[in-house]
């Protein structure tokens, strides 16, 4: 910009010059011109006075040729000068008119980029506006929400420890009220065969059968209940059987059957047990042995037998000096669980 002021100051200045030149030079021609109308005036005018005065008229003439010549050549210079002058303002012009150019595209960019940028600044500002607008709106849903939640949460708190005490205080009353069913009823839903006064198939409900298991009791010449968990009388029923039909249990409650080792394990397992053993021979002779603990393993320990307290008068054969069967695993013939090495009991005594 600097350079453009100087170029346009240096541009005034020789315009003013080169006025100030022209105005020199046309009062100079006007003189010359005065000067040559008089003397044609008065060459035309007397030719006495024409050859009297030439030698004065061509002095002058030849000084005013002289005049004018310089003045000519002077303004040839000056003219020379002026083009030069021109020339060079002419460039100086283009140069300036390249640099305007330049510079309003220049001005033009920065004003388009300023548009622009007010443009977006004046977008950003209306959108951080919406989204000032959008935040408190969500910002008031929010702590309306917050407050109906926490208000919700309150008087669910309320319900549900009220719930919790009126369930307490129902729970405590069904206890008292099962503690009181279940003494009323103990003698109608039998837990064993001792509350039973007739011999014949019952379903009793032990603590380890709370859903109840069909048992066969039999009660003796003193009304007392047993559980029967074998019955052998005719021949009716193989007892040559798996491991798996000896754990389950077979026949039929009614005639011959096994009640079944687990069903075993369960009944003594947690309660103290009595063993009775009754048979009677052919001939109608009764014996029996009695056994005052009794109980059996799991299958994982192959239901061995626990005994002790041998009453009776068919003779002890189970808890014999010898201890051949008491604390011993229960075998069938394909699971061998005897201490016989050359051979297989439950194989060979079939049942």
């Amino acid at each position: 910009m600097r350079r453009l002021d100087r170029i346009e100051k240096k541009e005034e200045d020789l315009g003013a010059a080169l006025r100030d030149l022209r105005k020199d030079l046309k009062e100079e021609i006007d003189l010359i011109l005065e000067d040559i109308s008089a003397l044609s005036t008065r060459i035309t005018g007397s030719s006495g006075q024409v050859v009297k005065h030439d030698e004065e008229q061509v002095s002058k003439t030849h000084q005013a040729s002289c005049d004018c010549g310089d003045i000519v050549s002077q303004y040839e210079n000056l003219m020379l000068a002026f083009k030069r002058e021109k020339s060079e303002n002419t460039m100086q012009r283009k140069e300036f008119r390249e640099m305007k150019k330049q510079h309003d595209l220049e001005i033009r960019n920065v004003s388009e980029s300023f548009i622009n940028m007010d443009s977006r600044l004046n977008n950003a500002e209306k959108t951080y506006a919406e989204c000032k607008k959008d935040i408190n709106h969500a910002r008031s849903y929010f702590n309306d929400g917050l407050m109906h939640l926490n208000e919700s949460f309150t008087n669910r708190s309320l319900n549900t420890l009220q719930e919790i005490s009126r369930i307490t205080s129902d729970t405590a009353k069904l206890k008292t009220s099962y503690e009181i069913l279940k003494n009323i009823t103990g003698n109608l839903i039998p837990k064993s065969c001792d509350s039973v006064v007739k011999s014949g198939e019952y379903t009793i409900y032990p603590d380890a059968f709370p859903q109840g298991v069909k048992v066969y009791c039999y009660v003796d010449s003193t009304n007392k209940g047993w559980i029967v968990i074998q019955r052998r009388k005719d021949g009716s029923v193989d007892f040559n059987r798996t491991w798996a039909d000896y754990k389950a249990g077979f026949g039929d409650l009614s005639g011959e059957f096994w009640l079944g080792n687990d069903h075993v394990y369960q009944l003594t397992k947690d309660t103290p047990r009595q063993l009775r053993i009754d048979m009677e021979m052919f001939n109608g002779t009764k014996r029996y042995a009695l056994y005052s603990e009794f109980k059996i393993s799991s299958e994982s320990e192959k239901y061995k037998l626990h005994l002790s307290g041998y009453t009776g008068d068919a003779g002890d054969c189970l808890l014999m000096s010898n201890g051949i069967h008491n604390g011993r695993s229960f075998s069938t013939f394909d699971r061998d669980n005897d201490r016989w090495d050359d051979g297989c009991c439950a194989c060979r005594w079939v049942g």
